[in-house]
This record gives C-alpha cells, sequence and structure tokens, in this order.
C-alpha cells in the first residue's frame, strides 16, 4: 500500500502517520525524516512514480501536509545526477587577475569588442541570462507543485545558473572555457534525459498542456547545446584553448 494511508473525503484527504515497518523498510523515506523533522511524517508519499499528487495543494505551504514525496525513477535521478555534476565545475568557470589571460579567454579577443570572437561571446552570454532568467520562474512552479525533491533542487540549479550567467557577464577573460564547456554538456545531458523520462513514463501534469513540458525542456536543451557549440565555433584558432587547464 502507501506509506501513508489516506482515506479521502469530497474535501481534503485524511493524511496518517506511516507504522514502524514503513520507515523501516524504506531508507530514503528515514534519510528525509532525520532531514525535514518528525512533521515531514504527514506528508504524502505513493507507493510508485506519480506525475503530480493535486490534494497537497488543498493544504497551505507551511503545513507538512501541503507537501508530497514522491517515488521518483531512475531517469528521473539520473538527470538530477547529471546536472548537481555539472554544478560541481560552476565554481571553476569565473577566473580573476592574470590567471584570466593564461587559462581563460585570450586578451586580445577581449580588447576588441567588436571582433567576431567577441560578438560570438555576447550571443553566448544573451541566451544563457534568457534561459536563467526563465529558470528562475521554476521556483514559483515548484511551490505550485508542492514535491518536496523538486523543490530541494530548483534553489541551487537556479543560484548555479546565476553565478554562471554573471561570470560572462563580466567577460571572456574571466572565464575558464573547459569548466563552462563541463557545466554545458552535462546540463545538456540531463535535459536529454528528461526529455526520454517524459516519453517512457508518459510524463503528464493536468494544468499544463504536455506539449508546453517538452517544447520548455527543448529550449533549455537547445540552449546548452548553441551556447556549447558557439563556445567552439569562436575558440577555434585560440591558443588559450589548445590543452585543457
Amino acid at each position: 500500500g502507501l506509506f501513508y494511508r489516506s482515506t479521502f473525503s469530497e474535501e481534503l484527504p485524511k493524511v496518517f502517520l506511516p507504522d514502524s515497518y514503513s520507515l523501516g523498510t524504506h531508507p530514503f523515506l528515514f534519510v528525509t525524516v532525520l532531514s525535514l523533522g518528525f512533521p515531514c511524517l504527514e506528508m504524502y508519499v505513493p507507493d510508485s512514480f506519480i506525475a503530480e499528487y493535486r490534494p497537497a495543494r488543498q493544504f497551505p505551504l507551511w503545513s507538512s501536509q501541503g507537501w508530497w514525496l514522491n517515488r521518483w525513477p531512475f531517469l528521473g535521478w539520473l538527470e538530477t545526477f547529471l546536472k548537481v555534476a555539472a554544478w560541481c565545475f560552476v565554481s571553476q568557470i569565473s577566473l580573476h587577475g592574470t590567471e584570466a589571460s593564461i587559462r581563460g579567454y585570450s586578451t586580445g579577443a577581449i580588447a576588441s569588442g567588436g571582433t567576431k570572437e567577441g560578438t560570438l561571446f555576447s550571443l553566448e552570454t544573451r541566451l544563457m541570462l534568457v534561459a536563467t532568467l526563465l529558470l528562475s520562474l521554476a521556483i514559483l512552479d515548484r511551490i505550485a507543485y508542492r514535491e518536496v525533491i523538486s523543490m530541494m533542487f530548483v534553489f541551487p540549479n537556479v543560484f548555479f545558473h546565476w553565478s554562471v550567467t554573471l561570470a560572462m557577464l563580466r567577460g571572456r577573460q574571466n572565464i575558464s572555457p573547459w569548466h563552462l564547456r563541463a557545466f554545458l554538456a552535462l546540463m545538456l545531458a540531463g535535459d536529454l534525459v528528461k526529455l526520454v523520462f517524459f516519453v517512457v513514463h508518459d510524463f503528464n501534469i493536468k494544468a499544463v498542456a504536455k506539449y508546453i513540458l517538452y517544447i520548455l525542456v527543448f529550449y533549455f536543451a537547445a540552449t546548452y547545446f548553441a551556447v556549447l557549440a558557439l563556445d567552439y565555433l569562436h575558440s577555434s584558432n585560440d591558443e588559450a584553448y589548445a590543452s585543457p587547464p
């Protein structure tokens, strides 16, 4: 049965605490209880993966019953791990001082803002800025969705995207190309896995048309690919890219 046995009335679901057997046989639930505290015991946890749990929205945000904990399948976790791996490169993307001229983009292209290389990097930055702004709206979406893991993921994801975007806005001289490319490649891989996840599990939310979900994920995947391709394009003749740091 369900971790949290529920009986539904016409208005609100009644949620009961799990017995000791439920906690003992589901380690992830036990870890979540330790992390979030005893009140999370009142959260709804399905027996298997489901796309959404709308009854949680009938409770206030500050109530543990207003949130739920999904059973994400392998593809969902694979997407998450790929994107978390991308975050690991963010701290090394921004360079400072003379190190930027050694490991970052060539200073010759920086000095002449009207060069082809400078124009391409400007396009890269604008693409990342638009994607980051749209991604920031995902916080509101996760608040409406009310799922704990998704909510815990969205904040660092938005933070790291802003970190990358702000580093790019400071100019090419402040960027480590190899770390930027690693970030973009892993984020791209994560979104490609997400598209497969949507197809395999027929992911669908009542409030949003299915094709909208596909378009949004495809947009972000296309953005990562475009920025990655542009980065390779304008650096093909740059000696600073000849070998990894």
